[in-house]
């Protein structure tokens, strides 16, 4: 009877260490993900690229963001939906220090009055559109370095 039981286990014990543990299930999951999204985003990037241009082009800041808003919701790659939104949070600061310089606020108190007043209204605002475009935490900072790059390439 104890043999029985002690090949029974023994079987059992291979079978099971053929079978992948958690761990590596998780960690196969995240990598079909991100290849997924490395599919995805090669078209939805390039869509970006263009939304980005055209924002750039539009002088009414509100119409700028509105036009990104509208090209976000049509992308599948949570990254670049994400890249939209630090556009528009780009969009809303450089809107207004300008707006605080063309009133004649000296630029030693920009900053200051910035971050008391405006800031914490561009956060909130910023919030929202997050929700609405549906970008989480982990997207909108794995998105933040590829904002900076497709800036520099936009506006050069």
């Amino acid at each position: 009877m104890r043999l029985i039981e002690w090949l029974i286990e023994g079987v059992r014990h291979v079978i099971l260490s053929f079978l992948p543990d958690e761990r590596d299930l998780i960690e196969w999951e995240l990598k079909k993900i991100d290849e997924l999204r490395g599919k995805i985003s090669k078209s939805d990037l390039v869509q970006t690229q263009r939304a980005i241009e055209e924002a750039s082009q539009i002088e009414d800041v509100e119409a700028a963001i509105e036009h990104l808003k509208q090209a976000a919701k049509k992308l599948a790659c949570p990254v670049c939906r994400a890249l939209h939104l630090h556009m528009i949070d780009y969009l809303l600061y450089y809107d207004t220090i300008t707006r605080l310089r063309e009133k004649g606020v000296k630029e030693s108190d920009i900053d200051k009055i910035f971050k008391e007043k405006f800031e914490p209204q561009i956060k909130k605002r910023l919030e929202d559109i997050k929700r609405e475009l549906l970008v989480d935490d982990y997207s909108y900072r794995e998105a933040k370095g590829k904002f900076v790059e497709i800036l520099k390439n936009t506006l050069s």
